[in-house]
């Protein structure tokens, strides 16, 4: 599975919106500049945090890639078209 950045998150990624990220989703986010395989992910971030991190930058639309379901615990939202 590959996650790579989109330009939403490009932008994110080279301006000072980056500091309103938590570390761990500047972290992620930079990863996936331009792409990341899931298999490096999973040698930095322990599984628990690699889900959140993916499905929180997946609803922010800043990456691109496969689904990831919502951590445990966690209500799912969509995005409603405007």
């Amino acid at each position: 599975m590959i996650y790579s950045i989109t330009p939403k998150g490009l932008m994110v990624l080279r301006s000072s919106a980056l500091w309103g990220l938590s570390q761990q989703l500047r972290e992620m986010l930079a990863y996936c500049d331009p792409a990341m395989r899931i298999e490096q992910a999973r040698q930095s971030f322990p599984p628990n945090s690699l889900q959140m991190a993916l499905f929180a930058l997946l609803q922010l639309e800043l990456i691109d890639g496969p689904p990831v379901d919502a951590p445990a615990g966690k209500l799912k939202w969509h995005r409603t078209a405007a």
